[in-house]
């Protein structure tokens, strides 16, 4: 006889890992050795965000929880990340990935956390409380390269981790810490995550003007394709800066772009060089989207906020976007 499934935070880091394992075994498509590394390595996971439900005491499904925070109302708050959502194969159809996201929602409340975010399939988890967020990237086939604006002393430098971290945390929270939904990124998750996991340090580059760091390129190159994750700028010619960001790529070995930022002021810049853009969001790409749930109401400049698509609406008007180097 089946017993009532048991929902319960993991005891061990062993068990921990046995979800890594398992969700090697749910998703064929994806390594253990990549779940390992999300489970196993996360610098924002303590051992009780792992939540786990069990049948017959067997783990049937599970999820992590990481403890992040991001820019709301012009403050930190601390938010929750739900990534590696698995149920396995011969459990599927029973419910247990919304009856343990349901227990994810309570567990949150009681630790003071109203908001947290995850990717997923919108048609499943928008059942379940969370919205859906914008996110589009732009596709372009073998780029030219663009008339360059470079000048004033700009240039590209290698990063050094040693030398350059703590500038680069600066542009980065600068940059981006008037947006609402940007999740901050202190050194230790830089150093330790972003840094290490998610792109190599050999592919960002900063961009001094007069001598002075004022911006920074993340990207990557894999088969072919240069992929731009991330800009951030503080100077003042925008659209110079994205011209060089968008040169520096197109000198990689690559036989198309695909930016993945909103274009800013690079798009005036491609229509004139007759540059064809192809965009497609992430739901298009890989049936997936960022989504956002509002647990409790919160108080954001001193309005109270009161509902997930209020919450929403105000990301998305924020000139915020998901970032890649964001993955959890």
């Amino acid at each position: 006889m089946t017993e009532s499934p048991e929902i319960r935070s993991a005891s061990d880091w062993d068990e921990v890992e046995e979800t890594a394992a398992r969700a090697g075994r749910a998703f064929p498509d994806e390594t253990f050795e990549l779940f390992r590394r999300r489970t196993m390595d996360a610098p924002s996971l303590p051992l009780e965000n792992t939540l786990l439900l069990l049948v017959d005491g067997e783990i049937a499904s599970s999820l992590q929880i990481y403890q992040r925070q991001c820019f709301l109302g012009g403050r930190l708050e601390h938010v929750g990340a739900i990534g590696n959502v698995m149920t396995l194969p011969e459990h599927r159809g029973e419910g247990h990935a919304s009856t343990l996201l349901r227990s994810a929602a309570s567990f949150l409340v009681e630790r003071g956390v109203s908001v947290s975010f995850l990717i997923g399939d919108p048609g499943f988890y928008s059942r379940l409380g969370w919205r859906r967020l914008p996110s589009t990237k732009h596709v372009v086939a073998d780029p030219p390269t663009l008339p360059s604006r470079s000048g004033n002393g700009s240039k590209w430098v290698s990063f050094d981790a040693d030398r350059h971290l703590d500038e680069l945390v600066d542009l980065y929270r600068r940059s981006f810490g008037r947006r609402d939904g940007t999740f901050a990124r202190p050194s230790a998750l830089w150093n330790g995550w972003v840094l290490r996991e998610l792109v190599d340090r050999d592919d960002v580059l900063l961009y001094e003007e007069g001598g002075e760091v004022r911006g920074y390129l993340a990207y990557s190159v894999t088969e072919g394709t240069a992929v731009c994750h991330e800009i951030g700028y503080l100077g003042g010619d925008e659209e110079r800066f994205r011209i060089d960001c968008w040169n520096a790529l197109s000198e990689r070995d690559r036989e198309r772009i695909v930016w993945e930022p909103p274009l800013g002021t690079l798009a005036d810049s491609l229509a004139d060089a007759d540059v064809s853009l192809s965009g497609e969001t992430m739901l298009d790409a890989t049936g997936e989207a960022p989504m956002v749930r509002l647990h409790e109401g919160c108080s954001l400049d001193g309005g109270r906020v009161d509902s997930t698509g209020e919450l929403a609406i105000r990301i998305a008007r924020s000139d915020w976007f998901w970032s890649t180097l964001d993955k959890f």
